[in-house]
Order: structure tokens, then sequence, then C-alpha cells
């Protein structure tokens, strides 16, 4: 078991294999849907998009990596990494996004963003790092609205972040988790307070030879949720579990598992978004551990709701209309009872063979509504509701090269 298999999540959630069985699609709910320039590449590797955040209708971040071959690795038994990671970042300014220059050397993936304003944002990731690149140092960027530049932390060492929040300006969390070994790893928060960095005491749930947090959500300082997934043992499948914030220390909590899976494989709640305290709306995946078996375990939607008291997993995921369920990539809740879902594409001929759509949640049910556009969307953002019904989505769609895919964008009103 590897750290990679926790933080660069996006092999199976880029491939948008899906396997389950459901009812026909729901009824499309409106959406105007406007195509927008994605100033990049057309990559040759896998790229995962995501971390995307909009403090107004011309100021958004976006955070990601592409992961590519590595030409050195030519040996065998191998003596250079596998792979290597690409940082990406993208700011929109009303008219498209733009792509920018990371401040990180070195092997780096990033995959979650926060801001408070159009000059104040942060992304998180980590930088793979050892002989063959199964070592990490965890990486948070800054950003002035001008550069982005590396912030210094007290210990990067085996850190891996996959999430950050910021309630006030000098108030952030970002988790993730630290490894202490190839197979063990704990989890880890890092507290911002205006000036530095430093280790938040969060607590690892007893008896876990591997946990993780995955996402996070601050309704304020003194109101904060983390998600994660844990493993007790090499043998032993993976669960869920939660932490709470109350802006002095953290307490565990229990979230429904509605499968077990494999914490080798792709599995966690990446999407949290949380419009109040007694309102959060949870996605992500979970692979069925099948008899045990690598490579026999099947990505299933996961989504599940806090109202305050209790945490519910949502039994109706929403349907492509083909007999499977979407795979909710990430989620933004503008108001409560109002969220956006990004979706995978449920289709193990292709990812990009389908449309791209995204998924309304309105307290009770899920409504989907496809793209005019092939492809899938990685992540949504939204403004919060006061501002108006206003999203961004950024995902992928296929260019008709050869193996090629580019930037896929639309703004939804």
């Amino acid at each position: 078991m590897r750290l990679e298999a926790r933080f660069f999540l996006a092999a199976i959630l880029l491939l948008g294999i899906t396997v389950g069985t459901g009812a026909q699609a729901q009824a499309a709910v409106v959406v105007d849907w406007s195509a927008v320039p994605v100033q990049g590449m057309t990559p040759r590797g896998l790229l995962s998009v995501g971390g995307i955040t909009c403090t107004s209708t011309t100021a958004c971040v976006a955070a990601g990596y592409l992961q590519v071959p590595n030409p050195k690795d030519d040996s065998y038994p191998p003596t250079q990494p596998a792979e290597l990671y690409r940082p990406l970042l993208w700011h929109w300014d009303g008219h498209e996004w733009l792509y920018q220059t990371t401040a990180n050397p070195g092997s780096v993936g990033l995959v979650g963003t926060a801001c408070l304003s159009g000059t104040q944002c942060w992304a998180v990731g980590a930088q793979s790092v050892g002989k063959l690149g199964n070592q990490f140092a965890g990486v948070i960027d800054s950003y002035n609205g001008k550069a982005w530049r590396q912030s210094p932390l007290p210990d990067a060492t085996g850190a891996a972040f996959n999430a950050i929040s910021c309630p006030s300006t000098d108030d952030c969390l970002a988790v993730g988790a630290r490894q202490t070994s190839l197979t063990q790893a704990h989890v880890l928060v890092e507290h911002w307070d205006g000036k530095t960095w430093a280790a938040s005491s969060s607590a690892s749930p007893k008896g876990a030879m591997w946990s993780t947090l995955d996402s996070v959500s601050c309704f304020s300082p003194t109101s904060c949720v983390a998600l994660g997934d844990a493993q007790d043992s090499a043998k032993a499948t993976g669960y869920f579990f939660g932490e709470r914030f109350n802006g002095t220390s953290w307490s565990l909590f229990t979230v429904p598992n509605p499968q077990k899976f494999n914490m080798g494989n792709e599995s966690g709640l990446f999407g949290l978004s949380c419009p109040s305290t007694t309102s959060c709306l949870a996605v992500g995946t979970a692979l069925d551990y099948t008899a045990g078996q690598m490579g026999a375990d099947f990505p299933g939607g996961v989504a599940e709701t806090w109202d305050g008291s209790t945490w519910a997993a949502i039994r109706a995921l929403p349907q492509s209309g083909q007999g499977a369920s979407y795979l909710p990539n990430g989620d933004s809740c503008p108001a409560v009872g109002h969220c956006w879902v990004a979706l995978g594409v449920p289709s193990i001929l292709g990812p990009l063979s389908r449309d791209a759509a995204v998924a309304q949640w309105d307290g009770s049910s899920f409504v989907v509504s496809s793209s005019p556009t092939k492809g899938f969307f990685s992540d949504i953002g939204c403004l919060k509701q006061d501002a108006g019904n206003w999203c961004m989505a950024l995902g992928e769609t296929p260019t008709g090269g050869r193996g090629g895919v580019a930037m896929l964008g639309y703004k939804i009103t």
C-alpha cells in the first residue's frame, strides 16, 4: 500500500468507470450552459483537474496535475520513479481560464484550493520524493492576486494534503496524512494563523494502520468538518470516518459505510461542502472489495448528508439512464438544500464518449443535466446563493487526436 493511492486520486475518477444498477435518468434540470475557453494543453498523460474555488464572477482558481511516464524509467528493477507529476494552476478572469506558473520544483501534484478573495488563495498537494518517488513532502502554495509562491511548512516530511478550507483571513485548515512508513500513515491537519503553519492536534481512528482526511469544510473558525477513510490492517477492508473541529479541539465521529472497499484503491469522500453548521453534502467513490482480489474491484458513487445531528447515506445516486450510476467527483453548495455535483462518466467503453453532466441536489434528490459537449467534469465551484445561481465546472473533452484530451470548461447559470 502506498500513499499515491490516497493522494493522487485521478486514476479511477478520470477513468469514469462505474458498474451498478439503477432507475432511468431523472428529469433534467433547466441549466444555461455557456462554454468558456481554457488555456492549457492537450496532454498525453493522465490529467487531474479539481479544487475549484470562486469568490466572484471574475475571480476563480483551479488546481490540478498532469501525471506522465518518466522517460528515464527504462530499467528493471526500476531505479527511477515510474511517473512524474506536473503541477497545474488556472485563474478565471471573467472571460477565460488562464494557465498560471506554479512555484513548485520537482514532481508535484496539487489537488485542493481555498480563497478568501481574488488576492488571497491557497492550493495544497504533495511532492513526490525519494529514489522511486514513493515518498511525499507536503506542499502548500499561496496566491496574492499576481503570483503563486510556496509557503514554508515546519515539517513537510511524509505529508500529503488533500484539501483546504479558510473561514477567515487568519484561519485555514489543510488536511491529509503523514506517511510514517511504506505501509503506514496517519491523519494530518495543519493550521494557518495568519502568519505561520503549525500542526493541529487531530486524531486518527483508534487502531488504524492507515488513515487520511480527504476533505474539509469550515462554516466558521469554530465549526469545521473533515471526512476521511482508514484501514486497520493490510488485509482489512477500509471504512469512512469523520472529525469535527470546534475551534480548539478535534473529535472523531462515525459516518455511514454503504459498501466495503479496499484502501489500496481509490476510495474516499473527496467532495465536501457545508453551507451551514447543520447542513453538509459529501460525495466520492468507493471500490467494492470483491472476494479480496485486487483488480476485481468495481468503483461506485457515494453520497452522504449531515443535518446537524446525523450523517446519512444517500441511496438514490444520480443515474445515467443506462442502468448505471454516475461517479460524483466534487460538489459545491451555494445554500442549504441547494448543491451542484460534478459527475464522472458511467461508461466502461471510454470516459470521454458521453456528454459531460452535473447534478443538482435539492435536499432530497438529485436531478441530472447533461452539457452539450462530450467528456466529464472533475469538479465544480459555485458562488454563494446571494450572488445568484452561478457555477464553474472543469473537466476533460476529447480533442479528436489519438489519445488526446483537452480542458473542458462551462459556466452554469
